[in-house]
């Protein structure tokens, strides 16, 4: 009898290089997407989306539970994505918790995480993508020193 059968890792060996804290260091088109979204020119947009404004994105792995966080920081909000890595390319899992700093006055939708096969791009996105939903993919550098959003 000739079965194979795999289990999924709950992450890439090479993915731990992910953890860190990585700084902003230029922004493009924040701006743009807050006014369609929004249908306002706001000037926290133009804060949030100028290069002078502190912003940092801050990565961390739980290794006793395998639990994975993704922190974004900006001036006064803080958005915090937990997550357990997927176990197989584009088969996406859905995300543990969405913590909001300051709180939302609207719900948080449901989100899913997904990431590809090597490890470097993740997926972030509402469970029922409709118009007007935003999905996050954030790749990470072959050497995790750099991330785009």
């Amino acid at each position: 009898m000739g079965n194979l059968f795999s289990s999924p890792t709950p992450f890439l060996p090479s993915q731990v290089g992910m953890v860190g804290i990585y700084q902003r260091v230029s922004c493009t088109g924040l701006e743009e997407l807050l006014m369609v979204l929004t249908g306002i020119n706001d000037k926290r947009a133009e804060s949030a989306g100028s290069a002078d404004t502190p912003c940092y994105l801050i990565v961390e792995m739980e290794e006793s539970t395998k639990m994975w966080s993704v922190k974004y920081k900006r001036m006064n909000m803080v958005q915090t994505i937990m997550f357990r890595m997927p176990g197989y390319a584009k088969c996406p899992v859905n995300v543990v918790k969405v913590l909001n700093v300051p709180e939302r006055s609207t719900s948080q939708p449901r989100m899913e995480v997904a990431r590809n096969t090597a490890g470097n791009i993740l997926v972030f996105s509402d469970k029922n993508m409709k118009k007007g939903t935003i999905r996050i993919v954030r790749k990470f550098s072959e050497n995790w020193r750099e991330v785009t959003q």
